[in-house]
């Protein structure tokens, strides 16, 4: 029944089926507009209702590693206690990184009021500059 939902929609149903709540599987989805209410009416959806029930089913039966199993196993991995090498240690310790969001950009903006944008023109002014959009200063790390 899963093809009859869209990506997002199912990546959605497995974050909760991992035991994340609803508004952090729709942001983590990829979904945007007002979590509360739209993660809402994703769930009233009879085949999201289905996927998401399939998938605790075989979560119970064990046919699926919970995130928090994953996180051991990749702990396990890191820590070398099976016996891994150290690449393996390396990569483990990097998807629990990626699962973890440690990867993901932090889009930092800044508040400059009127005063400090006028010095930051005239400034740019005496040495040619151009560059005055305010929205060009907000950077990525």
């Amino acid at each position: 029944m899963a093809h009859t939902l869209s990506t997002k929609q199912r990546r959605m149903a497995e974050l909760m089926a991992e035991g994340h709540t609803a508004i952090f599987a729709y942001e983590q989805a990829g979904y945007s507009g007002d979590p509360a209410k739209c993660a809402f009416k994703i769930q009233e959806n009879s085949g999201f209702k289905r996927y998401l029930s399939e998938l605790q089913a075989e979560s119970r039966t064990g046919a699926i590693m919970t995130r928090t199993k994953r996180l051991e196993r990749l702990s396990a991995i890191a820590s070398g206690k099976d016996g891994g090498t150290p690449s393996e240690s390396t990569r483990a310790i990097a998807e629990m990184n990626k699962m973890e969001g440690s990867y993901a950009s932090e889009k930092v903006g800044h508040d400059y009021d009127d005063e400090f944008m006028e010095i930051v023109k005239a400034a740019q002014h005496k040495s040619g500059s151009r560059r005055t959009d305010q929205s060009k200063l907000t950077t990525t790390r």
